[in-house]
């Protein structure tokens, strides 16, 4: 989250996961449901894609 810097509530907003889930994560109090951890999964993937396009585009603009 930090290198992608993303804060907890943006994180927890566009993957669909609470925020006192995270935050329970983060202090050791509960551990990751098969549920969360694919909601988790789903979100890296679709943000370095969207990430990765964006990129692409400004690259692309630069060229124009």
């Amino acid at each position: 989250m930090k290198k992608n810097k993303i804060s907890k509530n943006k994180f927890s907003e566009l993957s669909g996961i609470s925020r006192r889930a995270m935050l329970d994560w983060f202090n050791g109090k509960k551990s990751i449901s098969k549920e969360s951890y694919e909601k988790i999964v789903k979100f890296i993937k679709s943000y370095k894609k969207n990430k990765e396009k964006q990129k692409q585009i400004e690259e692309d603009e630069e060229f124009e």
